[in-house]
């Protein structure tokens, strides 16, 4: 009721636009950015930055956003390419990732040939609801990942949430020990990444920020 015509509404992630709403308001829909904070959100740390989308979230498989109309419509110019891969090397060089945690060192095992990291998501993630077409959970990721790759080290990681205590373990999650190589908690995913061979994921930007770092990534 407090919202004018022709106002624009911010609505968080893919809730529902409210009913009656006046003529002429656009809707933008916001979330936490890729460079999200040094801390979680979970904890209620500040955001650095937001993503902002006038038609869905990145995430919805189900609808358009506009970051995927830019990436498959803009042409991008050689000023703009070269401007995006200074802040790629930018990036990967000062270790930054969506939440910036973790203070734990990492050693490859010696003997490994084939790392796969398998980072673990909060199943009630509004990305894994809108675009996970099969494999929703944690559990049923590392039994994938391992049934594919039965002679890889699997090392899985769980959510910083998860870890931080402020969101639960998921359902049979108690499990992960039993179907990887290796399970590490403190280590921040930038210190993990360059250690690694490929990166196996739900929907998680792990994916995201993987690429960045020419890995190989396998998104279920």
């Amino acid at each position: 009721r407090r919202v004018a015509p022709g106002a624009r509404l911010l609505v968080w992630g893919n809730r529902p636009v409210p009913d009656s709403l006046p003529d002429g308001v656009q809707v933008v829909r916001v979330e936490d950015g890729f460079l999200r904070s040094v801390g979680l959100g979970a904890d209620l740390v500040q955001p650095l930055s937001w993503v902002m989308d006038t038609r869905g979230m990145y995430y919805d498989a189900s609808q358009p956003s506009d970051l995927e109309s830019l990436l498959q419509d803009s042409h991008f110019d050689d000023a703009m390419l070269a401007r995006a891969a200074r802040l790629r090397h930018r990036i990967v060089e000062t270790g930054l990732s969506k939440y910036n945690v973790g203070n734990i060192s990492w050693t490859r095992t010696v003997g490994a040939e084939r790392v796969i990291l398998v980072p673990g998501q909060v199943e009630s993630d509004a990305s894994i609801l809108t675009a996970a077409m099969g494999i929703r959970t944690n559990i049923e990721l590392l039994l994938a990942v391992r049934e594919a790759n039965p002679d890889a080290y699997v090392l899985y990681k769980p959510h910083p949430d998860v870890v931080a205590g402020l969101r639960a373990m998921c359902v049979g999650e108690e499990q992960a020990r039993n179907l990887c190589d290796e399970m590490v908690e403190g280590a921040a995913i930038s210190a993990l990444l360059p250690h690694v061979d490929a990166v196996h994921v739900l929907t998680s930007l792990t994916g995201f920020e993987a690429l960045l770092r020419g890995k190989s990534v396998t998104c279920y």
